[in-house]
């Protein structure tokens, strides 16, 4: 790894660990500053990774990432303060990010017929743990009137993981690539259950840190996976 995507990555780590205090001691204030810290490191990691600059090819599998890392920022910010509408206006530039991430999915491994039983069981899975969580969920979240944007984001969030998994299929591209891209994915659903089970069902919730690990680290992954990506794969073929 070059000297500068390794230290960016290092401030990375170092802000986590201060958002970690920061938020241990529910001091909001500084958390716009240590959060909001975290998204433009990694983004910054990203463009600095990539090799001799980015070609047509490549803009295409990069571009998504950036997108979704800026209205991941979004989110992070909106999220750091309490309330109904800042809690929509989060998930909503989440949703986007989740958008993006689907594109950049796609775009690596297209849906093929050759490909439909894996894609019927994998969606089958999908469907199912997203209608659990939305049927666990249900009752409070129609109580606070937040039941469209909820079921709306779980299904965009499992429409990501969907094409995440997709990638399983892709022939060629080394595995170290697809699993940290699968792995992020996945861990980014983590989170956000955890999340929701926090605000939508648990009576104690469960420690900030679960939720914020889990969400760095699975942005991390996805955002090293798509740049050995384009790095070991687009520019060696």
């Amino acid at each position: 790894m070059k000297r500068l995507p390794a230290a960016l990555l290092v401030l990375f780590i170092v802000d986590f660990i201060t958002d970690s205090f920061i938020a241990a001691s529910y001091n909001n204030n500084f958390r716009y500053a240590s959060k909001g810290l975290l998204m433009p490191l990694l983004l910054v990691f990203f463009i600095a990774g990539i090799k001799n600059g980015a070609s047509s090819v490549d803009k295409k599998y990069i571009q998504p990432v950036c997108f979704a890392l800026l209205f991941s920022f979004l989110g992070d910010v909106l999220l750091v303060k309490d309330g109904s509408l800042y809690f929509m206006l989060g998930i909503a530039a989440f949703l986007i990010a989740h958008i993006f991430y689907i594109i950049l999915f796609c775009r690596i491994q297209p849906f093929t017929r050759n490909n439909s039983v894996f894609i019927l069981i994998s969606g089958a899975a999908i469907v199912g743990y997203v209608a659990l969580l939305d049927f666990l969920f249900w009752p409070k979240i129609t109580q606070q009137s937040l039941a469209i944007p909820v079921v709306t984001y779980s299904m965009v969030l499992g429409a990501m993981l969907f094409t995440a998994l997709n990638l399983i299929n892709k022939k060629g591209v080394p595995k170290k690539i697809i699993t940290s891209l699968v792995f992020g994915a996945a861990l980014f659903v983590l989170s956000d259950s955890i999340i929701a089970f926090n605000k939508f069902y648990l009576s104690t919730p469960v420690n900030g840190f679960y939720v914020m690990s889990t969400y760095c680290l699975a942005q991390f992954l996805i955002v090293n996976g798509a740049m050995k990506f384009s790095n070991d794969y687009i520019h060696n073929n």
